[in-house]
Order: C-alpha cells, then structure tokens, then sequence
C-alpha cells in the first residue's frame, strides 16, 4: 500500500514538465487527461518508439513509462542514462521483489503500482519531485536486504554479487567486446548494457573496464 499521507491538489511544488511513455493509445491519453486535471499543466504522451526522438523528452523534469511491454527496461535505463538524467517513474509495477529490482536497476527512482489511483499516482510524483521514494513497508524491507546481499566487498575480489545478466554482461567485457556488440549479443540496447556495465564495475569496486575482465579471469 503505498503511504498514507495524501498531497492535496494546492499544495503542488513547482509543476514539473511530464511525459507519459506507454504502448497504448488509451492509457496514455487516460493519465494525460488524469494528471492534468490534478494540477499538472504540462504533460505529453508518447509511445516507446517515438521517446528517443522527441524534443520533449529534452525539455522533461518526470517521465512516466509503463511496464507492461518488455522494452520498457530498455526505455527506463535509456531515459535514467541521458546528461543530465531524468527522474523515471515506472507505473503498473507488481510489488513484488522481481518488478520491484528490475525497475530499480534500470533507473527508475520512483513507481506507481497496478493498483494505484489517479491520486495516488499523483503523490508519487510529487514525492518523487521532493526526492522521497513512496513504497510498501515490504518493499522497504526488500530493497534494504537486496542492497546488504549486493553491497561491494571491502576487497572488491568475487562477482559472486553480481546478476546472471551482469555475469554475461562481464564475460563478453573480459573477451573484448565492445558495448555495440554486448547489446548485439544478448539482443537488449546498449544503453541498457552501458546500465550493466555501470553496475558491475560499482559492484567490484573498480573504474575501468579492463579492471572488472581481470577480476573475471580471475587475476
């Protein structure tokens, strides 16, 4: 359930520019007309495919991308990667461990989940403007255990705490490959193997790629 404290609908900080990515029509022009009528001025909706090339996604302070789609990781992790980064909030996420952490690693600093109302949608966003993250006491607890398990090791000597996609991410690194050709190989986007990267090289404890291929091979 997501907290209890409500935003009233005066109360807005400054009305952030927003963007709502989904793959259908409906729903997208739904929380258009939604948020809007909740004191947000200004928001554009867009399909997945048509987000790299918008100007808008420039000019944006939140972006809104829906799960329901598989490319919506690649969306959240492009999006959360750009100079400077935008604030991503994933909505209609489960809350349960899987949806929770995909979102997360990907980017997302905020999400609303399947349940959540028009209002409710609304807090999370203006939480997310305040950089507060609104989520269940369980995925609280979830998030804080999942960091301790992954947390880097004070020698930075095992990938024990790395993901399966992280693992195949690093032993195409060790064999040379090129972020290009990662992305090829595992059929994903290079922004979201320039994520996985990013993750590895926190997660050893290193800066440089060729660091992360030794601690692979194990020298």
């Amino acid at each position: 359930m997501l907290a209890s404290r409500r935003v009233r609908h005066d109360s807005l900080p400054d009305t952030p520019r927003i963007i709502v990515v989904s793959s259908l029509r409906l729903l997208r022009d739904a929380l258009q007309l939604a948020l809007t009528s909740r004191g947000f001025g200004d928001v554009t909706a867009f399909a997945p495919t048509d987000v790299a090339a918008s100007v808008a996604i420039q000019l944006a302070s939140i972006v809104l991308v829906g799960v329901g789609h598989p490319p919506c990781v690649d969306v959240i992790a492009s999006l959360a990667q750009r100079d400077p980064p935008l604030r991503v909030i994933a909505f209609g996420v489960e809350e349960v461990q899987r949806d929770v952490f995909v979102c997360a690693e990907a980017g997302a600093v905020g999400y609303a989940r399947c349940e959540c109302t028009a209002d409710e949608l609304r807090d999370v966003i203006v939480r997310v403007q305040r950089d507060e993250l609104v989520c269940s006491p369980r995925v609280a607890s979830l998030l804080f255990r999942e960091l301790g398990t992954r947390a880097p090791s004070t020698d930075g000597t095992t990938t024990a705490q790395l993901t399966v996609r992280e693992r195949e991410v690093l032993g195409h690194v060790a064999r040379g490959l090129s972020n290009q050709q990662i992305a090829s190989a595992l059929n994903i986007s290079v922004a979201t193997v320039k994520h996985h990267v990013h993750r590895v090289l926190f997660k050893l404890g290193v800066h440089r790629r060729w660091a992360a291929a030794a601690r692979f091979r194990g020298e």
